[in-house]
């Protein structure tokens, strides 16, 4: 299963990029049913308490982005990877997002 979720994620984050290089924009209609389906995946192969954390994550995660130090097509990919399970691309992810905050602030 782990395989799997990587390679789903993998073409996520492919697609997501050829989508970012060509039109610097990573669109609603590609990133909203990614997440709609992984929270669905979510719900179904993970329990109810790592499904209930990865919406705290993603709930973190939206508030972070209206502060606008990241673009919201990004941050709804990482939304996405979060339900997906796919926690070491997201914990990856992340730790940029808080490497570039430190950036800011020291």
């Amino acid at each position: 299963m782990f395989i799997v979720r990587t390679v789903i994620a993998a073409v996520i984050c492919l697609a997501a990029a050829i989508f970012d290089y060509k039109n610097s924009k990573i669109p609603n209609k590609f990133t909203f049913p990614i997440i709609i389906l992984s929270f669905i995946y979510s719900i179904i192969f993970y329990p109810l308490n790592t499904t209930i954390f990865s919406g705290l994550v993603v709930v973190l995660l939206f508030f972070y982005g209206m502060t606008g130090w990241i673009g919201l097509g990004d941050l709804k990919l990482i939304m996405a990877l979060t339900f997906l399970g796919t926690w070491k691309i997201t914990e990856f992810l992340l730790l940029g997002l808080a490497y570039n905050i430190k950036k800011l602030f020291c």
